[in-house]
């Protein structure tokens, strides 16, 4: 179990704790909350049962995490875990990555991705950033729920419209700032 909550961290690690400092934009908060779906992720890995591919289980964990925070900010849970096999390489992770965020090139558009909702920003994360199938970002928003294919394709037809509703919002917010044209 240690060599796969090693592997996935490895593997998603960088990428996820990305998502979470450009959803919170704070590290350290977006520290904690890496921490908290490092914990979730240890706790879970027996349970896992390959019904989504790994990436997409962890984005749910990381959604998840980064929902019970948003929620109660000032509430942190309990560590139940002992979390020593695996808390030096979340450690490493959350405070090496997503200098990228930090370049001016992103900044204007990533100040106009805040007057989006939290879950309209994690839409656009997963489909442009990611580049997620429909159906994985279907299962991030679901959580981790035993959703049949034709539910699945529902909840992923409403995230396609949904999209295309925040693209546009989006797009006015760049007209609005002068970055396109009409």
């Amino acid at each position: 179990m240690r060599a796969a909550a090693v592997a996935a961290l490895n593997g998603y690690g960088p990428e996820v704790m990305g998502y979470l400092v450009y959803s919170l934009e704070d590290r350290e908060a977006a520290a904690e909350v890496f921490a908290e779906m490092t914990e979730d992720l240890w706790r879970g890995l027996e349970g896992f049962a390959w019904r989504c591919s790994f990436r997409t289980w962890i984005y749910t964990l990381a959604r998840h995490a980064l929902s019970r925070h948003l929620r109660a900010p000032h509430r942190r849970s309990e560590r139940r875990t002992p979390l020593s096999e695996i808390s030096e390489i979340a450690e490493q992770i959350s405070s090496s990555t997503a200098a990228h965020l930090r370049t001016d090139v992103k900044s204007v558009l990533r100040d106009l991705r805040r007057e989006l909702t939290a879950d309209e920003r994690t839409l656009l994360m997963l489909r442009i950033d990611r580049n997620m199938r429909w159906v994985d970002i279907a299962r991030v928003f679901q959580g981790e729920s035993d959703a049949t294919d034709a539910e699945l394709a529902r909840e992923s037809a409403k995230l396609r419209k949904r999209f295309e509703t925040v693209k546009h919002r989006l797009r006015e917010l760049m007209q609005r700032e002068g970055l396109i044209d009409d």
